[in-house]
């Protein structure tokens, strides 16, 4: 039974050490790249959310303030009502940015690592209905 080097490539010669060690660095370096880019892109949409979060703070204690302040019901029911309205917009608005970030950051760095779009758009791109699928003939009968 004959053995085979992990390192004999298919014509049956053998490949040097030092292509296969070269090979190896430069996936690992491009690999290290990548996570920098994910963890540097993770970070940047954490700070962004705390800083969001900070001001939603600040407004609810000016708001807290302004409600210690008032002097009647009515206007204690309207501080209460606009801050309750403020901090759900703010929820929805905050959550819908974190989940935009985090589903850009992948497309973004793939990008940035292969300059080429085209892998992440495969199959999305959408022709327009032809005159012979049934929307089109019912709409124009």
């Amino acid at each position: 039974m004959a053995r085979f080097s992990p390192f004999e490539t298919a014509v049956g010669g053998s490949m040097p050490l030092a292509a296969i060690a070269s090979a190896a660095f430069r996936e690992t370096e491009a690999w290290a790249g990548t996570q920098r880019e994910l963890v540097c892109g993770i970070g940047m949409i954490w700070e962004d959310w705390l800083k969001r979060r900070r001001e939603a703070i600040d407004t609810s204690i000016r708001s807290l303030q302004q409600m210690l302040e008032c002097r009647s019901l009515g206007d204690l029911a309207q501080i209460h009502q606009q801050w309750l309205t403020d901090t759900a917009r703010r929820g929805v608005s905050d959550a819908g940015a974190l989940i935009s970030e985090t589903m850009a950051l992948p497309w973004t760095v793939t990008i940035a690592r292969t300059g080429d779009p085209s892998p992440l758009t495969h199959g999305l791109e959408r022709t327009p209905p032809t005159a012979n699928e049934p929307g089109q003939r019912a709409a124009a009968e």
